[in-house]
């Protein structure tokens, strides 16, 4: 059974995989019906800019195909999605190297709190939430160790009350908050002027990631 975290604020009433693609556009169509690929796009690293994926409804599957880093430079991948009624949503997190340990939380912006988050070591993530109304959340992928190329599956199912109870979200143990768009982005972009290599030759620029103090 797959691990599951129960939450009760009034939108999550509990924190609970596709085929080869055809491409059709900026995404891709799998072949199982309702059933869609979508290929990251950077810079998705804040609250501020996630991919915009899709709205989704019961029935609904998608696949998330991505690359992250465990360095400086890509600390985090969100992906924003639209519950269009009350879900259970079902998640499977897998590195295609089959050794990076990757982490992802689900993220309310409007509320802008992280309602659940899933951490176990090793290279494959599940975990599952329930959304009581219809609203945006982002799903944000961070990696714990290893920089890989990864696949986020998503199922929504109609939601189903009854069973659902509600405990308290444990906080998330990675650097989650800088995702928030309202933290400051742990690295700043530095312009540096070289000089120049030979006389009457233009100055060179090099943008550098610093980190911050």
């Amino acid at each position: 059974m797959r691990p599951t975290t129960i939450l009760a604020p009034s939108l999550l009433l509990a924190a609970l995989p596709a085929c080869g693609p055809a491409v059709v556009g900026g995404s891709f169509e799998i072949f199982t019906p309702g059933s869609k690929v979508f290929e990251e796009r950077e810079p998705n690293d804040s609250s501020a800019g996630p991919d915009y994926l899709t709205t989704l409804y019961a029935g609904d599957s998608i696949e998330v195909v991505g690359h992250i880093d465990d360095g400086c430079c890509d600390p985090f991948d969100g992906f924003a999605i639209d519950a269009g009624e009350p879900l259970e949503l079902e998640f499977e997190l897998r590195a295609h190297d089959g050794w990076s340990d990757l982490d992802f939380c689900v993220y309310d912006p409007a509320a802008d709190v992280f309602l659940a988050c899933f951490e176990s070591p090793g290279d494959v993530e599940y975990g599952s939430v329930a959304i009581g109304l219809p609203a945006e959340l982002h799903l944000v992928v961070r990696s714990w160790s290893g920089s890989t190329n990864y696949s986020l599956y998503v199922d929504a199912y109609a939601l189903s009350g009854g069973y659902l109870a509600a405990t308290a979200p444990a906080d998330p143990t990675g650097d989650w908050a800088a995702y928030r768009a309202q933290e400051e982005a742990p690295f700043e972009l530095r312009v540096e002027r070289l000089p120049a290599r030979a006389k009457g030759a233009p100055q060179v620029e090099r943008i550098r990631l610093i980190p911050k103090d």
